[in-house]
């Protein structure tokens, strides 16, 4: 098994998926990286999603900007350069463009009204109101609500980024501007709530393929404290070793196996993650 077989079991459950998209190396990569596993279960969800009657959506092609800049972490820039993981082609991308980019969900998945929106390390929208600033990033973070319409959006004339999210709750919108400057602190000029608030967590996937137990317990632990998810069961591993003594809800997906039953795992362990996190 290696990266190509990851990609074509990708593309076999969400053709557009790959389609769509410049990857640079991510389906180049060792498998061992990680990250050609994490943008498979990330498919998954996707297609279990839709098996369910969901609707979904690539926020990113409603802006005019790269397509390469899908693969890019959600994470507002603090130091503009390459982001580690990343070839130096992809870090070639304007300022502006990434700092667009980190407040733009790659998924947003729609059913009768109700939205989620998928992040993939990192949720900026968490970091500006939470008062926090933290390295963690969770290799797939879920979010009631999606940006309102027409954010985010970039003020060339001020160089700053608009932001607005609605958590469809009828009440909780998070808003703000972010100054698009080469800073190591987070450059947020306004924000509303003036005093942040806490941003609602459906739920945390970390994927993994060969972390020890200890190391998925304690990160998991982590995010748990960090992002304030109260229900431990919306913290959950997917990992491609048996990290079935985990203290955490976990799926094993056997990339030892032949590709139709790595397929199997993965639907499987969508199932399962997409139940864990309420969405029916």
């Amino acid at each position: 098994m290696n990266s190509q077989t990851l990609k074509k079991l990708a593309k076999s459950m969400l053709e557009d998926y790959i389609e769509f998209f410049e990857w640079d190396d991510v389906w180049e990569r060792p498998i061992s990286s990680g990250t050609s596993f994490e943008w498979l279960i990330l498919a998954a969800l996707i297609t279990e999603s839709k098996e369910r009657g969901w609707n979904y959506e690539y926020p990113i092609l409603k802006h005019e900007i790269k397509e390469e800049i899908f693969i890019l972490r959600n994470e507002i820039p603090q130091h503009h350069g390459a982001q580690p993981g990343h070839s130096s082609n992809v870090s070639n991308i304007n300022l502006s463009e990434r700092f667009l980019q980190s407040l733009v969900p790659k998924i947003i998945i729609e059913k009768d009204g109700i939205y989620y929106s998928f992040f993939r390390e990192g949720c900026p929208y968490h970091k500006v109101m939470c008062n926090q600033d933290y390295s963690e990033r969770p290799d797939i973070i879920v979010i009631p609500g999606k940006p309102s319409v027409g954010f985010p959006y970039i003020d060339k004339d001020r160089g700053e980024v608009h932001f607005s999210f609605n958590f469809m709750d009828g009440s909780n919108i998070a808003e703000g501007i972010l100054r698009i400057t080469n800073s190591p602190n987070i450059p947020c000029k306004k924000r509303s709530p003036l005093r942040g608030m806490n941003i609602p967590i459906t739920g945390i996937v970390e994927c993994s393929v060969n972390k020890t137990a200890k190391v998925a317990n304690d990160q998991l632990l982590c995010y748990k404290n960090l992002f304030k998810v109260q229900n431990k069961n919306r913290l959950l591993l997917i990992t491609g070793n048996d990290l079935s003594h985990s203290d955490w809800d976990n799926h094993y997906v056997d990339l030892e196996r032949k590709e139709e039953e790595v397929l199997e795992d993965c639907i499987r362990a969508a199932k399962s993650t997409l139940d864990s996190l309420g969405i029916k």
